[in-house]
């Protein structure tokens, strides 16, 4: 595995990525991936080629191309399919929209027929390994109130107001 620091225009982020995909990125000392990092992580630059990808997705992102193009795949190591589900409906929330927690309990319920809970939305969504591209910082309460965000309330104001929400 290699992982690299990319410094955004709302902190520094880090990247980490296996053979085959994108399996975190989150805003430095603000990640559970973080705090896990096993001990075979290697430490590169972020201008190498197998970081490309990645950093002209978010340099697109932050200078605010509604869009940009997803050209690669990313995945993850949790088991819980639960969390996959909740992931899933993240990546869709489009740009410049919201969804809420009950929302979205309401879709996997209508999915699988098995009644779901809005908190356990909240855990899934605080639980997401790859910030900004499972979009979390997109889910608000019901009240439209701005809950809890794992990278930061002040980041999540920032990002909801560049998307112009």
């Amino acid at each position: 595995m290699i992982s690299t620091i990319y410094d955004s225009p709302i902190g520094r982020l880090q990247l980490l990525v296996d053979q085959e995909a994108l399996i975190g990125r989150w805003f430095k000392n603000k990640g559970r991936v973080e705090e896990n990092l096993p001990d075979n992580v290697h430490f590169i630059s972020w201008s190498r080629p197998e970081f490309k990808p990645y950093i002209n997705w978010l340099e697109s992102y932050f200078r605010g191309q509604t869009n940009p193009a997803i050209i690669f795949s990313s995945q993850s190591n949790e088991p819980d399919c639960f969390w996959q589900n909740v992931w899933r409906i993240l990546k869709k929330i489009s740009y410049g929209k919201t969804m809420t927690y009950k929302e979205i309990a309401k879709t996997i319920e209508a999915e699988t027929k098995q009644k779901v809970s809005a908190q356990a939305v909240g855990g899934a969504v605080g639980a997401n390994p790859i910030l900004l591209l499972i979009f979390c910082h997109r889910v608000i309460s019901a009240t439209n109130a701005l809950t809890a965000y794992s990278a930061g309330t002040d980041r999540k104001i920032w990002l909801l107001n560049h998307e112009k929400v």
